[in-house]
């Protein structure tokens, strides 16, 4: 889980340096479940920083337990889905009902990248994402092109995943879950398969 969060959290070339587990269980200040780990990030050899993760443990029964088949199901990388051309739609579908951007003027959509959104507190983890983006304005033809602050959408993994299926000649059409407690574990998946 630490090496799926250093992808969306590492800047440049840094790496996992320690990772010491917490026990939070006689502190009533900290909102967190009685084990979590604090992990240091490296830049070569330098201390960027350290980061906190929250575990949590769930008995797994044996018939439960499977591995991921990659013909059935494939994770889902936020990376590339906040800049897939199906999600850059949806930015513009937004977009345009807000009033923020007008393609007839030539008008872009600059996507950034994927984020928790934390204030989703009504939602797990693994419905946290967003992806954000800018608008790429021209106000008119002499001024030319003015950047504006940053927006954000939530995302509609169905149509992407469809996609990706067309594309990769898979029957993977449907988003879908194996903890929504863990925002990492989010796969386009077959719903045709059968278990063996």
């Amino acid at each position: 889980l630490v090496q799926d969060m250093l992808k969306f959290e590492k800047n440049g070339n840094e790496t996992i340096g320690k990772i010491t587990p917490i026990d939070n269980k006689n502190n009533s200040q900290i909102n967190q479940l009685p084990f979590s780990c604090e992990y240091t990030l490296l830049e070569g050899n330098k201390n960027s920083g350290s980061r906190v993760i929250t575990l949590e443990f769930n008995p797994l029964f044996s018939d439960l337990i499977t591995t991921v088949d990659s013909s059935k199901e494939e994770k889902i990388d936020f990376k590339e889905v906040c800049r897939d051309p199906e999600i850059v739609k949806q930015m513009k579908a937004q977009s345009q009902r807000q009033g923020s951007y007008n393609e007839n003027r030539g008008d872009k959509i600059i996507p950034e990248g994927p984020k928790l959104d934390k204030n989703k507190q009504d939602v797990y983890p693994v419905f946290q994402w967003v992806c954000s983006y800018k608008i790429q304005r021209q106000e008119n033809k002499s001024s030319g092109f003015e950047l504006t602050s940053t927006y954000s959408i939530d995302i509609e993994l169905e149509p992407y995943c469809k996609k990706r299926a067309v594309e990769d000649g898979t029957n993977r059409i449907k988003p879908t879950h194996h903890n929504y407690n863990n925002p990492y574990s989010l796969y386009c998946a077959d719903p045709f398969s059968k278990r063996k």
